[in-house]
């Protein structure tokens, strides 16, 4: 009787991770959508794509801050209102990033989104069926996220007072990608971890999908970019 309880306590755990996840992907494949949306609508307004091109700097420093502070607001607030914040930053993405349609070719685009897709799909795949816990990694993401937070400082300086150098941007997004990449399988490993902490709480379940979706949602965001950064590197 101790192991059938225990087996359908397992299988309830298994079938509850895998809804959690089913939640998690399923926001942020919402906030992917929005954001080409609010890009392709961009693209069609030339006064809103001109005001997105002047402000990109400023749109870009509002995008990171709010970032970085969507996990403390979202922890302490209701989940509706939380997923109202995901989809204004989806929004937000999307009109900031519109401008690269002007850069770059769309068939760089469109590989570019492939390839982020792809890449991230298989981080993601790894993190969550690999049998070993990732959990060593923390130290180095932890340590290597504020190396590339200094560099991306110095590049965004650079920008500002003068021209960046192709080869250093080219080398900075040849670092982030397989950073990134790490984190996602990294996460997706903790998640698998730790769920079972949270999982029987409703409330905090549904705060910790959007946190992660989030955080999967910026990952993505940041592959994409950075890929056809390479991409258009490559194409010049």
């Amino acid at each position: 009787m101790l192991f059938q309880n225990n087996a359908t306590g397992a299988l309830a755990q298994d079938a509850g991770l895998a809804a959690h996840m089913r939640m998690i992907f399923n926001y942020m494949a919402g906030g992917v959508a929005l954001s080409g949306l609010v890009a392709w609508l961009t693209l069609k307004s030339p006064e809103a794509l001109q005001f997105a091109v002047n402000a990109n700097l400023i749109l870009f420093l509002v995008w990171f801050g709010v970032g970085m502070l969507f996990h403390k607001i979202a922890f302490n607030t209701q989940p509706t209102t939380a997923l109202a914040m995901f989809a204004g930053y989806s929004a937000l993405t999307g009109f900031m990033l519109a401008p690269l349609a002007l850069v770059y070719a769309q068939a760089d685009i469109t590989l570019a989104f492939l390839a982020a897709a792809g890449t991230f799909g298989a981080a993601s795949l790894y993190g969550y069926t690999t049998g070993r816990s990732l959990a060593s990694l923390g130290s180095f993401l932890a340590v290597g996220g504020i190396a590339l937070m200094v560099f991306a400082v110095v590049l965004i300086g650079m920008s500002i007072f003068s021209t960046v150098p192709a080869g250093l941007s080219l080398v900075f997004s040849v670092l982030v990608i397989p950073f990134v990449l790490i984190a996602v399988a990294y996460k997706m490993n903790q998640i698998r971890e730790t769920y079972h902490h949270y999982g029987n709480d409703e409330l905090m379940s549904s705060r910790m999908a959007i946190m992660n979706a989030l955080g999967f949602y910026t990952d993505f965001v940041v592959l994409f970019v950075h890929i056809l950064n390479i991409l258009g590197a490559a194409r010049r």
